[in-house]
């Protein structure tokens, strides 16, 4: 408009409105990706990690990036009313250009699911309260669902939040109440095409519950074997352990089985390390028979109680710690210990009893981390 202003009546003044146009659509498409990382971070807690910039810099471009679509989405309802009373005939180049640099903005953009969660999420660590359940993405609607923590109606809406609906696999650790409760849920979203458990029936009363919830639902348990290899869409995973049977300190905690998890889509990929309730008898196990590892994400085991193998976090070699535990635990989990174990190999703590759900995908600036709270 401004400039029309001030060439209106100029040889070419329509050429030079429309090269301007072309430059501004030019822009905004180049500049689409940057923002998406940008506005992803937004409600994240605490920021992304520190290789993406300030938290106040990301805020300043998010919000320039927002204000400039608004007034691009203005522009065209404007040039819209005007064209509408047969005003202004020059807007019939504004009002296409106006609408072609907003569709582009727009569909760059990223987009978030009806629960806050970036439609891009690869994993989803729920916040269930005192107990372990996470999504980990195998198609645009379905994920892998490994655990699924103490309370069906925490465990259902974290799959309905994460726009899940359908498990291609679920995957249980162990059979303590806090990871296996809230299969029942879990199990109504679509019948799973694989069922993978623990070989070691304990607690005996779990370990029945979880027996007839599949019977009900016409499900079939597995026990995998270790080094076992299972791909599903994007996502990808190996059973590191157990490697036998292990029958010291808490059994079933020390058999709980362990993944290496793997996310690919497009040219984006993370991995995980997911453990269970492993204590130190069974993560010696796991480092002795696994060889080297590095992940992107490492879930501490057992809710990040101090009972860990002192070369776990060097072992794992991952940039980031989830801690999944309940708010005001009676257990004092996390252990201070053990916070202070992986923040000295540099990975960045992210604990679901103070920070909600925890999503977990990628962008320029390596991992972006979205959370509830």
């Amino acid at each position: 408009t401004v400039l029309y202003a001030l060439l209106d009546g100029y040889p070419w003044s329509k050429a030079v409105i429309a090269v301007t146009v072309f430059v501004s659509f030019i822009f905004f498409v180049t500049s689409a990706d940057s923002g998406a990382v940008v506005l992803s971070t937004l409600s994240s807690h605490g920021g992304a990690p520190e290789e993406d910039g300030p938290r106040w810099l990301r805020v300043f471009w998010g919000t320039v990036i927002a204000v400039l679509t608004a007034g691009l989405l203005l522009a065209g309802l404007l040039s819209a009313a005007a064209l509408l009373a047969r005003r202004w005939r020059w807007l019939t180049i504004a009002l296409p250009a106006s609408i072609a640099i907003c569709s582009v903005a727009l569909a760059r953009a990223p987009t978030a699911l009806a629960g806050g969660l970036p439609a891009d999420w690869q994993a989803v660590f729920c916040d269930v309260g005192q107990g372990d359940a996470a999504l980990i993405r195998s198609g645009p609607s379905s994920a892998v669902l490994v655990d699924a923590g103490p309370d069906p109606a925490a465990a259902r809406e974290c799959i309905d939040r994460s726009g899940v609906d359908h498990l291609d696999a679920v995957v249980l650790s162990h059979f303590h109440r806090d990871h296996s409760a809230g299969l029942a849920a879990a199990l109504d979203v679509g019948r799973p095409v694989d069922m993978l458990v623990s070989g070691l029936a304990a607690p005996a009363d779990t370990y029945a519950e979880v027996s007839r919830v599949l019977a009900a639902h016409g499900a079939r348990a597995v026990v995998p074997s270790p080094g076992a290899r299972f791909a599903v869409g994007w996502t990808s995973w190996t059973v590191l352990g157990p490697s036998r049977t292990i029958r010291e300190d808490s059994e079933p905690n020390n058999n709980s089985i362990s993944l290496l998890v793997q996310v690919q889509r497009d040219l984006a990929a993370t991995s995980y390390l997911l453990a269970g309730d492993l204590e130190p008898v069974g993560q010696g196990d796991l480092m002795a028979h696994s060889g080297e590892l590095a992940v992107d994400v490492v879930k501490v085991p057992h809710h990040g109680s101090a009972r860990q193998h002192p070369r776990l976090p060097q072992w794992a070699h991952a940039r980031a710690a989830v801690i999944s535990c309940g708010e005001d635990n009676d257990y004092g989990h996390p252990a201070v210990r053990t916070q202070r174990a992986v923040h000295q190999f540099g990975m960045r703590v992210l604990r679901t009893d103070l920070q909600g759900s925890i999503a977990l995908s990628t962008g320029e600036g390596g991992i972006l981390v979205t959370t509830q709270r």
